[in-house]
């Protein structure tokens, strides 16, 4: 568990800026679109819309960085566990 925990720290710290741009860039116009004082016209509707995707590309390339970041982590466990079978010696 020890050796997990150096990646924690990463993983927190993607963690914590997605939650603040998904609250302000994205939960704040759906409200705003919502409120018919503040005026839902469709070029604002557009440009949430774009927000949107691009958000999403966003959260497809953290996926994919927390995935690689998953594979290092596991890599360096495989590396630091004693290996079941020692290595072949030669007979000379």
């Amino acid at each position: 568990m020890m050796h997990f925990f150096p990646f924690l720290i990463p993983l927190a710290a993607l963690c914590i800026p997605l939650t603040v741009v998904v609250g302000k860039y994205i939960v704040q116009p759906l409200a705003g679109v919502r409120n018919p004082q503040q005026g839902g016209d469709d070029r604002r509707i557009q440009m949430l819309e774009q927000r949107l995707a691009l958000m999403e590309q966003n959260v497809e390339s953290m996926e994919r960085s927390m995935a690689r970041i998953s594979e290092v982590a596991d890599f360096h466990r495989e590396l630091a566990a004693p290996s079941a079978t020692p290595p072949a010696r030669a007979d000379r």
